[in-house]
């Protein structure tokens, strides 16, 4: 790929309480995302995406590339999801359930 680069972003930054989380804008970006995830308890994320900035959410179907499943959630995971961004504008992870802490990151090429 021609002037592409590889960029991470940060969902969550050793977080301890549900929440949304950070808004990644990925109207831009390639059409593969990978997500993963480092915790020191339990928990379940949520991968969400808008059409439009400010407007519903919908549930993401991910692929865990360790069991080679498809789901819209990731509970207590320690491998990596793949997500297709074709069509979103941007992505979210969202913690539904969490006890420790827990940071969720992903990286795709731009």
């Amino acid at each position: 790929m021609a002037n592409s680069a590889i960029e991470f972003f940060t969902f969550h930054d050793g977080t301890t309480t549900v929440s949304n989380g950070n808004l990644m804008d990925v109207e831009q970006l390639s059409n593969i995302m990978n997500v993963f995830f480092k915790t020191t308890g339990t928990f379940t994320v949520i991968f969400e995406g808008q059409i439009e900035y400010q407007g519903d959410f919908y549930p993401v179907p991910a692929v865990n590339l360790s069991s080679m499943t498809f789901g819209t959630t990731a509970s207590d995971a320690t491998g990596i999801y793949q997500i297709d961004l074709s069509g979103w504008s941007y992505i979210r992870c969202r913690v539904s359930a969490i006890t420790g802490s827990l940071t969720c990151k992903s990286k795709v090429v731009s």
